[in-house]
């Protein structure tokens, strides 16, 4: 279990970013949970260590479009200025980025199993959560946890 702690640590970070970051409909929040996994799953496609030329290109190629949406969705309508927008959206882009490296790198075994589970509980608890509040969120969590949780190896629970 200790293999999923850069995970653990993403997931507070991506649901404040999302709250913090975006309007309070629900159609924004949702956009910034589909940002939020589309930067793991880019994250875990360069901590992969296959196909290095093909993986960094795609980094890229995915790095440029989603940065620019990430900084244009988030903080902006707060009016805090162009440049702290650029900070703060830097921040979270490179902790993003490197807490997904990481956890690819880090989960010995069925890191693919491991990250659609978490991706599953994720999507499930934040449409929870926006149509039932807390007590929804926290069951959309627990059925993440459960789906990253099976698939650990025997060794591992």
């Amino acid at each position: 279990m200790v293999c999923l702690v850069p995970l653990w640590a993403w997931l507070p970070l991506s649901i404040s970013a999302v709250y913090l970051g975006t309007p309070s409909d629900p159609i924004s929040e949702w956009m910034g949970m589909g940002i939020n996994l589309l930067w793991l799953w880019l994250s875990a496609a360069a901590g992969s260590s296959r196909n290095s030329p093909l993986r960094i290109a795609a980094a890229l190629l995915l790095t440029i479009p989603l940065g620019y949406l990430t900084i244009l969705l988030g903080p902006h309508y707060r009016y805090i200025g162009f440049d702290l927008q650029l900070i703060w959206g830097g921040i979270y882009m490179v902790a993003n980025l490197g807490l997904g490296f990481f956890a690819w790198r880090i989960i010995p075994v069925g890191r693919f199993r491991i990250f659609a589970g978490l991706s599953v509980g994720y999507l499930l608890g934040s449409f929870l959560f926006l149509i039932g509040a807390v007590p929804l969120g926290a069951v959309g969590s627990i059925v993440g946890y459960l789906a990253v949780k099976k698939t650990l190896p025997n060794a591992e629970t």
